[in-house]
């Protein structure tokens, strides 16, 4: 899994697609449910990465069936998460508000700081995306200022593809540069839980 996932993020994506195909027969082999798991989740992100949406998120989908059958309600944030990158990319901003909204009580639930992380800045890019600059803004900064007591690297491991850098800009345009300043700046202030209560009541 870890070696899967390195050479994905090293651009090595037929490698690493071969990797978590091994990893998934052996997975198989031992009636490893957790670990099937894990190889299709490392598959969908590989597909992501190439632009492979549909192949994305049918991996995805069916890591996160089996995760339900499983029964581990506590486990999956990564997939919820990569699968509403998934539905951001083609263009159903509904689905992808779900997916992240659920990810994110998920990484709440088990303090994964980088977690929250990560579906703040998705749900940034939603609000981006539905013309809400100063909520994308908001969101961002409280993301940002996360990210100063966090592993940004292991944030972007996740996904490894981050679309902060374009939100903010499609963010700061709409708002313009008088509104940009305080809406970032009242990000930075929100506490976690605060971040996430707001995040969560608009999606």
């Amino acid at each position: 899994m870890e070696l899967g996932q390195s050479t994905r993020l090293e651009g090595q994506l037929e490698r690493s697609q071969a990797l978590f195909e091994e990893g998934l027969e052996l997975a198989l082999e031992l009636d490893s449910p957790i670990h099937l798991y894990g190889m299709q989740v490392g598959l969908g992100a590989v597909a992501l990465q190439r632009g492979e949406l549909t192949a994305a998120a049918t991996w995805l989908e069916q890591g996160l069936a089996l995760r339900t059958r499983m029964g581990l309600r506590r486990v999956g944030g990564y997939g919820i998460t990569l699968l509403g990158q998934v539905a951001y990319r083609q263009g159903d901003l509904s689905r992808s508000t779900t997916l992240a909204a659920q990810s994110l009580t998920i990484h709440r639930d088990n303090g994964s700081r980088e977690g929250v992380v990560a579906s703040l800045e998705l749900l940034a890019s939603i609000s981006a995306a539905r013309e809400q600059p100063e909520r994308a803004l908001r969101l961002l900064g409280t993301a940002h200022a996360l990210l100063a007591s966090t592993d940004s690297s292991l944030v972007d491991s996740w996904l490894g593809l981050s679309d902060r850098a374009e939100t903010l800009q499609m963010a700061r345009e709409r708002i313009g540069e008088v509104a940009f300043a305080p809406a970032w700046a009242a990000g930075q202030t929100l506490t976690v839980e605060q971040a996430v209560a707001e995040a969560l009541e608009g999606a």
